[in-house]
């Protein structure tokens, strides 16, 4: 700007709208240079007027695989791996193909390579980039990509926790239960205090048999204790004995 090279006024047009966010500044630049508009006019152009906004119209230039593909990335979290995406949503087409829409994606600078093979890991570039992908899906269509998900990761043997996030998301509370337990006994076996009241705590209002419920309580008396917060370990332990 300074040596001259962009349109006068454009730098203060842009820096008013973006309020002093470098993403809000980032994803302007990005909107007005994917639609090939001249900056010289972008005092008569329509800009979107909010970040949210900003972010589903850039979305709305994509082809609808890159669109489906990001969303379907978006279920499995801001990092995510291309063989899952082409394991879990055959839709996509095999591994060249969703690999194909991630590298388009990519020269976009809407999900950068994070870590490149065997595993090609690639990740959303901004976290509001991909809050906006995942809620731009309908609530039962995150349960339902969520449940897939799930499933899809049971079959690969993929971390407890990370099985027991994605059911925890989907309607399956048959599921739910049954991953939360397992989540809970392999964090109790890690001795991952935190870990196991969160996931036995999701379990204590469910329909449990009495030896699962003083067995949990139990153990929940005994993470309580490894924190050092006593009462709360007595309050289980009444539980069990009373």
């Amino acid at each position: 700007a300074r040596g001259g090279a962009l349109p006068h006024g454009l730098v203060d047009t842009l820096m008013a709208r973006a309020q002093g966010n470098p993403f809000y500044l980032e994803e302007l630049l990005n909107y007005v240079r994917d639609r090939g508009l001249d900056p010289a006019n972008l005092h008569q152009i329509e800009l979107p007027d909010s970040l949210h906004t900003l972010i589903l119209s850039r979305l709305d230039t994509l082809t609808e695989h890159e669109k489906t593909t990001l969303r379907v990335a978006s279920i499995v979290g801001r990092l995510f791996r291309t063989a899952w995406l082409a394991g879990d949503y055959p839709k996509l087409g095999a591994f060249p193909q969703v690999k194909a829409a991630l590298d388009t994606l990519e020269a976009l600078e809407i999900t950068p390579l994070d870590q490149p093979g065997p595993e090609w890991i690639y990740l959303f570039k901004h976290i509001i980039t991909h809050e906006v992908t995942y809620e731009s899906l309908p609530f039962a269509t995150r349960a339902k990509l969520h449940e897939r998900l799930a499933s899809y990761l049971e079959g690969i043997g993929a971390p407890v926790d990370v099985i027991a996030f994605h059911y925890g998301r989907s309607e399956n509370a048959a599921k739910q239960q049954e991953y939360w337990l397992k989540a809970g006994d392999a964090a109790y076996k890690a001795f991952a205090s935190e870990a196991v009241l969160e996931y036995y705590g999701r379990l204590l209002p469910a329909q449990l048999d009495p030896q699962q419920k003083i067995d949990i309580n139990l153990k929940r008396a005994h993470a309580h204790t490894n924190l050092g917060r006593l009462r709360e370990a007595r309050e289980h332990l009444n539980m069990v004995f009373t």
